[in-house]
């Protein structure tokens, strides 16, 4: 938005409460979108749901646990996959800003390095590691809804 620290999470129809609890800043810092504005041409946010099934599935494809918020770096080439494939040819959402149009987003999935920067998981109880990998199983099925399913599990 360029608008840095003057904007709030509720100000874009967001509310802050997230399973992804080491990201949950409802303001960014001044000093963060300071140093990273030249860095970062853009962000995203994803639902809970997600970062679920991405902690339920690196478990079972790498033997990894981590937290729910670390399996949000993993939906990063993803989100990015899917709103390039929304643009024309050789164009992009924000010209100027060195944001890539679809032809460079591509051409930076195939060959740019991607770095996931996943921590978290060592100190989760074993009783919380197994509830995120049941919900994010659960999550998986077709026509499946987080809230109902914390509901039926009772968890708040």
């Amino acid at each position: 938005t360029g608008l840095h620290s003057s904007v709030s999470v509720a100000q874009i129809g967001l509310d802050g409460i997230t399973a992804a609890d080491g990201l949950a800043v409802t303001r960014p810092s001044a000093l963060a979108c300071t140093v990273l504005d030249r860095l970062v041409v853009g962000g995203y946010t994803v639902q809970d749901e997600d970062m679920y099934r991405g902690v339920a599935q690196l478990l079972d494809l790498e033997d990894v646990f981590v937290e729910p918020s670390s399996a949000l770096p993993l939906l990063g080439p993803a989100a990015l996959s899917a709103l390039a494939n929304t643009w024309a040819p050789g164009s992009g959402p924000v010209e100027g800003r060195g944001v890539p149009g679809r032809d460079q987003a591509e051409r930076l999935l195939q060959e740019g390095t991607h770095v996931f920067w996943m921590t978290g998981g060592g100190m989760v109880p074993e009783p919380e590691r197994a509830r995120c990998n049941e919900i994010g199983l659960l999550l998986l099925r077709p026509n499946a809804d987080l809230q109902t399913l914390l509901r039926d599990m009772k968890v708040e």
